[in-house]
């Protein structure tokens, strides 16, 4: 094998794994608990309550960052790679698109009062975890990460189940973030056995 093929299973094994440490999957599994509980046990200040994931991400991935340097260093992809990541993140903005045009069709049917409408009535009890999942999808998508799909189709399924049994929004949001929590953890525990921290110079 060349050299520069090696340089390249390198790299394409380093892309892989850059969220094998399952801090991204905490993150979302913590997210999904606090919403859910904002909406089981504070439902007049879920909107407000269910901000503050989104007001940390910039820190969790400040943080992040530095959590895996000091264990596995620095990556610099190639600029093919990067140019892929950037495609993925434009896929993101044309699927968020796509929802919204969803949206305002979904808008025009209510007007009219047709079945749709009669649809997102039922689903109303799980209509945020389905909106999530839609959120989650698109991270997959710009992450390449299958499990992220895995963890959207949970959420679909536990919206369902919340609007044929007519739980609290966030029912499925608690049981989906419990089982995502759990299953970052692990990663992340496994993630830090095979890499000790490092001192960097």
């Amino acid at each position: 094998m060349s050299d520069a093929s090696e340089l390249s299973k390198i790299e394409a094994d380093a892309y892989r794994s850059r969220f094998d440490d399952g801090l991204l999957d905490l993150y979302i599994g913590i997210a999904l608990l606090w919403i859910g509980a904002s909406w089981m046990w504070f439902e007049e200040t879920a909107a407000i309550l269910a901000v503050f994931p989104a007001l940390v991400v910039t820190p969790f991935v400040t943080w992040r960052k530095r959590f895996i340097e000091e264990r596995t260093g620095y990556v610099r992809f190639s600029e093919p790679r990067r140019r892929r990541e950037r495609r993925s993140l434009v896929s993101i903005l044309v699927i968020g698109e796509v929802v919204l045009i969803v949206g305002i069709v979904a808008g025009i049917v209510f007007g009219q009062g047709g079945n749709v409408r009669d649809a997102l009535d039922w689903l109303g009890p799980g209509i945020i975890a389905f909106i999530i999942a839609i959120m989650v999808g698109m991270v997959a998508v710009a992450s390449t990460l299958p499990r992220l799909f895995a963890y959207a189709t949970l959420l679909v399924v536990g919206a369902v189940a919340a609007a044929s049994f007519e739980t609290n929004p966030g029912t499925p949001l608690l049981i989906v973030g419990g089982v995502v929590t759990v299953w970052g953890a692990v990663l992340t525990t496994r993630f830090v056995r095979a890499h000790p921290r490092v001192e960097i110079t």
